[in-house]
């Protein structure tokens, strides 16, 4: 990309009550969607097809970067499933290391879905998200509380700027095959808190 004003013009897409509501000093729900930039733009030059990546605006001031990659196209890349999803894995987690100091989000999170929707909401109403890697920030830390995010199985470790980083002992392939006792160590963690779980659906 050599021409990032042309390209949040081309990938600009607004709702209506956003055009709306810009101007004026209402309030507007952290949870509805108002505007976004989105395009095929991770990954090019991999000689692959090309996953998504987008930034959401959220009622005024609530943003979200997302990047997709389906693990559908893995053939065409001449590759096979498992080592398809590990290379792409790679790439997502260096993603996260140049933007996460910068951005500084209250979650990261790297998960395997193609159903989940509601992470949005899910958020803002204060349940647990769980991925394949997650970084709590300090708000995610305060409100669910240092000691349970340590707890977490199978590794987790505080950072220097408070965040809290999670992983599961899974390899990338595994999480996205449909096998199962994937979270079964997660599940008899939880077992034992009394947190609401939005994701994964145990």
């Amino acid at each position: 990309m050599t021409d990032l004003t042309a390209w949040m013009q081309q990938a600009h897409r607004v709702d209506d009550v956003r055009r709306r509501w810009q101007n004026s000093t209402r309030k507007l729900s952290r949870t509805r969607w108002m505007e976004h930039w989105s395009s095929a733009a991770l990954g090019r030059g991999l000689g692959w097809k090309p996953g998504g990546l987008s930034v959401s605006r959220y009622g005024r001031d609530n943003w979200q970067v997302s990047a997709s990659v389906s693990n559908w196209d893995h053939a065409d890349a001449g590759l096979k499933l498992e080592d398809y999803a590990q290379r792409w894995a790679g790439l997502l987690l260096r993603l996260v290391e140049e933007l996460r100091p910068t951005l500084r989000p209250e979650l990261t999170i790297l998960f395997a879905s193609g159903s989940y929707s509601e992470l949005t909401d899910d958020l803002e109403r204060g349940a647990l998200l769980i991925g394949w890697r997650t970084w709590y920030g300090p708000q995610q830390v305060e409100r669910f509380g240092r000691e349970f995010l340590l707890g977490l199985p199978d590794h987790a470790q505080e950072l220097e700027d408070g965040t809290i980083v999670h992983r599961l002992d899974i390899s990338a392939p595994a999480m996205v095959l449909p096998r199962s006792g994937k979270y079964a160590r997660l599940r008899q963690y939880l077992a034992g808190h009394t947190v609401e779980l939005a994701w994964p659906r145990l």
